[in-house]
Order: C-alpha cells, then structure tokens, then sequence
C-alpha cells in the first residue's frame, strides 16, 4: 500500500533511504514535499517510487505548478488536508480552493484525470497484482 509521510520541519528522518531501500513502496510526501520540496524533488530520477501530494495550505497555486513541473504529472496526486486549510463563507472545508489549482494546471486532461485519483488507483492496482 502507499505510503504518506510528512516532512515536517527541523530534523526530520531520511526520506531518500526509505525510498531507496524499499524501492517498490509508493512513498507520497505530503503538501508536495513542504518545506524541503527542493531536495524531494532532486532525487526523483534516483527515487522512482517517490510522489506528492498537491494539498494544504502550506503551498500555493505556482508551488503546485513548481511541483507538477519538477515530478511530472505522473507523479502528483491531488489531496485536501482536509479538514485544515481554507473554510469558506460556512466556515466548513472548501475543497474547491487546491483543486482549481490542479484544474488551471497546463497540463492535458488525461495528466489532470491521473493527479485527481487515476494515479493513486494504479498505485493500488500495482500494489494488488504484486
């Protein structure tokens, strides 16, 4: 199954030797990496089993392009950190602030489709036929 982890700040564990020594474990960061999105997103070509989310409000509409940039689309999936983040007039959960990121994203809509849950289906798919 696929695997979410949260940087954090300060110290934090060695995301790059878990994903190297369990190379077949999907390993997704959450809010795209935040806050060392940088050093996640170097080690993607070393690290095919690395991917992010695309929530929170810790990132913002051009972090999330940055992110699809860096990944690939292939490699991103959307997410809501829900029930954190952006309430709207009811002061309950607005999902629709980080998915109009993904859905302004220039990106084709079959690479939009995969970030909004095909990805994460195939990630299960692989996970069932291994």
């Amino acid at each position: 199954m696929p695997v979410l982890i949260h940087l954090g700040f300060g110290a934090r564990g060695d995301f790059h030797a878990m994903a190297s020594r369990y190379p077949k474990l999907p390993i997704v960061s959450a809010h795209a990496g935040f806050p060392f999105f940088g050093d996640l997103w170097k080690r993607r070509r070393d690290c095919p089993n690395l991917f992010v989310d695309l929530s929170s409000p810790y990132v913002d509409e051009a972090l999330v392009r940055d992110a699809v940039k860096a990944m690939g689309p292939e490699r991103c999936l959307y997410g809501t950190d829900a029930p954190y983040g952006f309430p709207d007039a009811a002061h309950t959960y607005d999902y629709g602030e980080i998915r109009g990121w993904v859905e302004r994203l220039p990106v084709d809509a079959q690479a939009k489709d995969g970030i909004f849950g095909g990805r994460f289906l195939e990630l299960l798919d692989a996970r069932r036929a291994a």
